[in-house]
């Protein structure tokens, strides 16, 4: 286990962010109580969902395997949870290395959700103290731009909602597990949806921020993450302030806030659920690939496709120039200090017979006599090898 490494931030940087926020105003362009974009995105399988929080990204999949329940609940299945920083994430996570601000993330998450009985676990339950169902949610972040943790509850519970366990029978020979195609499979038991909801304090308090981005976490005097449920009931409740203190108000304000955005996305995965339950049934699923901005993919392929093709014309039509010049327009020798420009092979006049070029003979040749020298070629052979010189006369 190891620290991350932290990202330094210059004194021009911090002084901009505190400036904007004592301001009322934040880097972004957000008021301190609006929090980013947020878009879900599913997979193409159930159980899959992926979570655009401003340019935070998570993905969340839920898996299900048969497995023997614990001795002290026996007839309660099992429900565990991951959380997975990946290095192309941030620069500050390292690959195969579990760091203290993974372990925070990873326990908050199985407070929100495991902790608050989100997921009903005797559901899970197949043959009592024999077969129960254990469901895995593997959390996985590609890109970090602050508030990860309330990105990744709103995966996680997005994806054990559509998520979708296989039907099993049970008979005297065991337990029978039937396929997708055989039999509908089932959903999984949903209580309640939990979800977090992060908020930066600056100037002693004074100062709120909500979904802080990674720039003003860095920035930031203490945080507070409140995890709710739109019955208002209070999951967890984690606070990081080091020296600074909160008073009753703070905390009450902070809860209204968190109630207020936790209504707004309770609302918004439940409408994207059962618009994906429709495109489902009309079989429109199209998976994780369609999410990709194309257009903006194709625009700059199709501008440097333009540039290519607009470098490869101009050459063209300067070697086009470059051929007509060399074939129509030849410098022909009509005889000795004579010479005639811009005239075609075919329009060259007939030269009188006094005017005829003269070839000169080269005044030097070569010639070849064979000369003896002995050469030894191989060990065994001493033969004479006649080799050819040339005398230059």
């Amino acid at each position: 286990m190891s620290a991350a490494k932290k990202v330094l931030l210059t004194n021009s940087e911090r002084a901009f962010v505190l400036e904007a926020t004592c301001k009322r105003k934040r880097v972004d362009g957000r008021n301190i109580n609006d929090y980013r974009h947020t878009e879900i995105i599913f997979g193409a399988d159930r159980g899959w969902c992926q979570v655009h929080l401003g340019k935070t990204i998570v993905t969340a999949h839920v898996s299900a395997e048969i497995t023997a329940p614990k001795p002290a609940r026996p007839v309660e299945g099992l429900f565990y949870l991951n959380l997975d920083l990946s290095p192309m994430a941030a620069p500050n996570f390292e690959p195969g290395r579990l760091s203290f601000y993974g372990v925070e993330l990873n326990r908050l998450l199985e407070k929100c959700l495991q902790d608050s009985r989100c997921l009903d676990l005797e559901s899970l339950c197949i043959v009592a103290g024999e077969k129960v169902w254990c469901v895995r949610v593997e959390v996985r972040v590609l890109n970090h731009d602050g508030s990860i943790i309330d990105c990744a509850t709103i995966a996680a519970i997005t994806a054990l909602s559509h998520f979708k366990r296989p039907d099993v029978t049970v008979t005297a020979d065991g337990v029978v597990e039937h396929p997708i195609e055989e039999k509908e499979p089932v959903p999984l038991g949903v209580y309640h949806m939990p979800l977090c909801t992060t908020l930066a304090f600056f100037s002693e308090g004074d100062h709120i921020l909500v979904d802080p981005t990674e720039l003003e976490e860095q920035v930031m005097e203490a945080k507070m993450v409140v995890a709710m449920n739109a019955r208002r009931d209070f999951c967890t409740l984690q606070f990081n302030g080091g020296k600074m203190l909160l008073i009753k108000d703070q905390v009450f304000r902070c809860r209204a806030i968190a109630f207020k955005r936790v209504a707004d996305l309770t609302a918004m995965i439940k409408k994207v659920l059962s618009e994906d339950a429709d495109k489902r049934l009309r079989g429109e699923a199209k998976g994780f690939g369609y999410s990709i901005e194309t257009d903006k993919l194709l625009r700059n392929k199709l501008n440097s496709y333009n540039s290519t093709v607009n470098v490869n014309q101009s050459e063209d039509i300067e070697m086009s120039e470059t051929d007509e010049l060399s074939s129509g327009e030849e410098v022909t020798k009509l005889g000795p200090g004579t010479e005639i420009t811009n005239v075609a092979k075919w329009d060259l006049p007939e030269l009188p017979a006094t005017t005829k070029p003269k070839q000169t003979p080269n005044k030097t040749s070569t010639k070849l006599k064979p000369s003896k020298r002995k050469m030894d070629i191989d060990d065994s052979s001493e033969d004479e090898v006649m080799i050819l010189e040339p005398d230059t006369l």
